[in-house]
């Protein structure tokens, strides 16, 4: 087992110092991650198991599921009221939004000079300008005029640039929204002058809004698929349990939060698995997920005996990289004993390796990382070499040129009244044995591994019927 070396622990003494001096706002954890002193971790990664169980490794019996008043687990978690780390679960049958009003009725579909609206939450890092780059890329394809802006993740200011753009003459308005709730009341506006709403995320519509639809990843899928396969990667590797750190951008945050939830969901669905005792449904060990995630978030730790220890988490200020490098300090000082930092988002930048590196860890080999979004290049760069074991998709290309393709669809006669006011985009695990199919290196982002398309309410009640 590796051993930090004298250097390592100096530097760890030092972050401690720093940190007890402040880390700052949003960046920091609070109460969430005590500032301790590192010690030797007995808990790292074994080079030398070669990604065998370890000789003392017996499964321990997975948790059942509680009680849930005659509820599937499924409609358990969808009844949840604190709904922020469950984001992309939804009920397995969905009721038709046909009656919703969307304007579509009074849209032209001879009109030979469409404008689009774009209204963004920000532009403050690749993923979000992907996805403006591809939509406005699809819209030049097709002809179509192309007005975008900047809110910069103020509710104040996409007020007032949603009021703006509704007095202009256009025909689709695409929202990015700060505060999707908050500007409801423009959905209304904009189907009653025949404007037609889409949305994209972080955050799901209620059924009720007055949009075509709501394009986003689901958030909480990408960490459940990330969290089965780092199960089976590390598979009687750690008998007393994985020891895991999370770095998520922001408490609250339905992607940060449904992430972490979902990993944890998708660890113990797997363990159940492969221990020969698998739960009925995923939906069962996202029940236990669940409530792990709020103990986790309330409590600071949470465990599933034997299986997961979740230590703690760190927060950034948001999905700012610069915030990213001192979080991540603070997490390997606050919890030396972690086997794999669990990382929400691959927009923290490279800091993550690299605070790793400095703090006496070999990535790959002293300790595990995975992303559960982005599909971003240079993680991918680092799942090449072995140092990150994997990374979660949420491609900005379909909440980007994926809804200007709706749009043509629909000026070309495509009934679009009745989709889910939620359309998930695809997700799947990149890995060691995958990333070169999706990725060539120099790109931002990987590519998706099969086509997608929005699908209609019709479509997905069909599809989950079997």
């Amino acid at each position: 087992m590796k051993k930090r070396n004298i250097l390592a622990l100096v530097l760890a003494l030092s972050l401690v110092v720093g940190l007890l001096a402040g880390c700052g706002g949003d960046g920091g954890s609070g109460d969430n991650a005590p500032s301790t002193a590192p010690t030797e971790s007995s808990g790292a990664p074994s080079t030398e198991s070669g990604g065998e169980p370890s000789a003392d490794f017996t499964p321990v019996a997975v948790p059942e599921v509680p009680d849930l008043g005659g509820m599937t687990a499924n409609e358990w978690l969808v009844s949840r009221t604190d709904k922020k780390a469950l984001g992309g679960v939804i009920p397995t049958h969905l009721e038709s939004r046909a009656d919703v009003y969307k304007g579509l009725d009074q849209v032209d579909l001879n009109d030979d000079h469409v404008v689009v609206g774009w209204l963004s939450a920000s532009l403050g890092s690749d993923f979000f300008t992907e996805r403006e780059r591809s939509a406005k890329e699809a819209c030049e394809k097709y002809g179509y005029e192309f007005i975008n802006f900047d809110a910069n993740f103020d509710l104040t200011t996409q007020t007032e640039q949603l009021e703006n753009i509704l007095t202009m003459d256009i025909d689709f308005l695409m929202i990015n929204a700060t505060d999707i709730d908050a500007l409801s009341i423009y959905y209304t506006q904009a189907a009653e002058m025949g404007i037609p709403v889409f949305c994209t995320g972080p955050s799901s519509a209620q059924d009720s809004y007055n949009i075509v639809t709501t394009v986003l990843s689901g958030s909480w899928e990408t960490g459940f698929k990330d969290g089965e396969y780092t199960c089976e990667a590390l598979w009687g590797q750690f008998p007393e349990g994985l020891n895991v750190g999370s770095l998520i951008a922001k408490v609250g945050d339905s992607d940060s939060e449904s992430r972490v939830c979902g990993f944890i969901s998708g660890y113990l669905s797997k363990y159940a698995e492969l221990a020969g005792t698998p739960y009925d449904t995923k939906w069962d060990a996202g029940v236990i997920g669940y409530n792990t995630w709020l103990e986790l978030r309330d409590k600071g730790s949470a465990s599933i005996d034997g299986i997961l220890n979740m230590l703690g988490y760190v927060t950034t200020n948001g999905i700012d990289p610069s915030t990213a490098a001192p979080a991540a300090a603070e997490l390997l000082t606050a919890y030396p004993t972690m086997d794999l930092i669990v990382c929400e988002t691959g927009s923290f930048g490279t800091s993550i390796i690299n605070e790793c590196i400095q703090a006496g860890y070999k990535p790959g080999e002293d300790i595990y990382i995975i992303y559960c979004a982005d599909g971003e290049g240079y993680v991918n760069d680092y799942i090449m070499t072995g140092e990150v074991l994997c990374q979660g998709t949420n491609l900005p290309y379909p909440c980007g040129e994926d809804v200007i393709e709706l749009i043509h669809d629909i000026m070309n006669g495509f009934d679009a009244n009745d989709l889910p006011a939620n359309s998930y985009t695809p997700t799947y695990v990149i890995t060691k044995d995958n990333v070169e199919q999706v990725y060539t290196p120099g790109d931002k982002f990987a590519v998706s591994l099969e086509p997608w398309k929005i699908m209609t309410t019709e479509e997905y009640n069909a599809a989950n019927a079997g």
